[in-house]
């Protein structure tokens, strides 16, 4: 009765099931079935996670997950489905679990999606690669995963997409001469590749291609502009909060005299703007800023 009724009912009816019988799943089960069915409802799944948070990581007894399970399952909104899920499970994209049909064979999510025949659900396989970019590095024998997306006729979007992002993967993961020249030298405009990934790319590359050049944080091109100012005006929310953490948590401000205003001022802009800025990192970047230029309290008016 209560899996019939998750995988079926609105939250209401659920949460009634739930109360009537004291029910309290030591693993995901509950929420796999959820996820999974092709009458999953959205705030079903929220109910439940809000419910019991601490499942979303348990494993079901034969070794599911419910990323895997929404994946392979027959919802709708794979995509927003997924981006709650790891709202409880930051590490559910970077976790390998059984694949569904293919017994003892173990892939990453990313992997599981680009092998769905006839996958359409571009932000599923955004938000996989946003979450877990390593992911793209993955092969299936000799094929990466935009040949497999394309095998398995995946929409033309995630087959341009993953390609795109797999060249960006390919200069940030190989330390080739070429790679290392595209991340630290400058171009004719004085930007390094990170400044132009974060103009144009998808989250998950700017976190591989940061990470592979930090120093490139408090590089500026021609025009004065930083990874960060860039990313301020030009980026979604996700990019932008990305680059504004990486740049303070390993202080590469670059020229402070020039840009303590600025950054001061994307920092007070943003956390008065945008929802998903936690107070504590606001208040730990305003410190760390000012405890890297000091003096900036002798002349702020």
């Amino acid at each position: 009765m209560l899996i019939r009724s998750v995988e079926r009912q609105g939250p209401k009816t659920v949460n009634y099931i739930l109360d009537l019988f004291r029910l309290v799943p030591t693993d995901s089960t509950i929420l796999v079935h959820a996820c999974s069915s092709k009458f999953c409802r959205i705030k079903t799944v929220a109910m439940l996670l809000t419910r019991y948070p601490g499942i979303a990581d348990v494993p079901t007894k034969d070794g599911m997950f419910p990323i895997p399970a929404i994946i392979s399952g027959g919802a709708n909104y794979k995509g927003d489905l997924v981006k709650l899920v790891l709202s409880y499970d930051p590490n559910g994209a970077s976790r390998l679990s059984r694949h569904p049909t293919a017994g003892r064979v173990k892939v990453l999510p990313l992997q599981l999606a680009c092998s769905q025949s006839g996958l359409t659900d571009f932000e599923l396989i955004k938000t996989l690669y946003d979450a877990h970019p390593k992911a793209i590095l993955t092969k299936r024998g000799e094929n990466s995963l935009d040949e497999i997306a394309k095998d398995c006729n995946c929409s033309k979007e995630i087959y341009r997409y993953l390609r795109a992002q797999a060249s960006h993967s390919y200069v940030a993961s190989t330390r080739d001469d070429f790679s290392r020249r595209l991340l630290t030298v400058p171009n004719e405009r004085g930007s390094l590749y990170l400044h132009r990934v974060i103009s144009g790319s998808s989250l998950g590359s700017v976190k591989l291609v940061c990470e592979a050049n930090l120093d490139a944080l408090a590089v500026e091109d021609i025009d004065g502009m930083t990874p960060l100012t860039i990313a301020a005006k030009h980026t979604s929310t996700d990019v932008m909060m990305y680059v504004w953490r990486k740049t303070f948590e390993h202080g590469k401000f670059g020229d402070l005299d020039k840009n303590f205003r600025v950054y001061l001022s994307i920092l007070l802009e943003r956390a008065d703007q945008e929802e998903g800025v936690n107070s504590l990192d606001y208040v730990n970047s305003l410190f760390q800023l000012l405890l890297a230029h000091p003096v900036a309290l002798e002349t702020l008016g």
